[in-house]
């Protein structure tokens, strides 16, 4: 549900964005750095801002989400180890529960030679 929130939170801003640059046609936008200067269309300016945003927020999130995978390996790695290690265990039982039956049944037959 958070997820779709996310989106249509996304979709709007898009729209919004959107619509402001079509209203926004027919003006400019003197730039001005140091001593150069240059006047840029409001359209360009506001898509430019636009995908900046989203590459610096990308960018920002990407970090999360590669710790979030590191995390889930880490905890599958883990989950695997137990896993091996209770096959190992139940092996072990197995083979000592195989040991008590000779040992009871040599004991059992010792019993009746007497």
């Amino acid at each position: 549900m958070k997820k779709l929130y996310y989106v249509f939170v996304t979709i709007l801003i898009v729209i919004f964005t959107a619509l402001i640059v079509a209203f926004n046609g027919g003006n400019g936008t003197e730039f001005t750095m140091f001593a150069w200067k240059a006047t840029i269309s409001t359209q360009l300016l506001i898509l430019c801002s636009l995908l900046i945003g989203f590459g610096i927020g990308i960018l920002f999130m990407l970090q999360f989400v590669i710790k979030g995978n590191s995390s889930i390996k880490a905890y599958e790695r883990r989950l695997e180890k137990t896993s091996v290690s209770n096959d190992s265990s139940t092996a072990k039982i197995k083979v000592l529960e195989a040991k008590i039956e000779v040992l009871e049944k040599a004991l059992d037959d010792a019993l009746k030679n007497q």
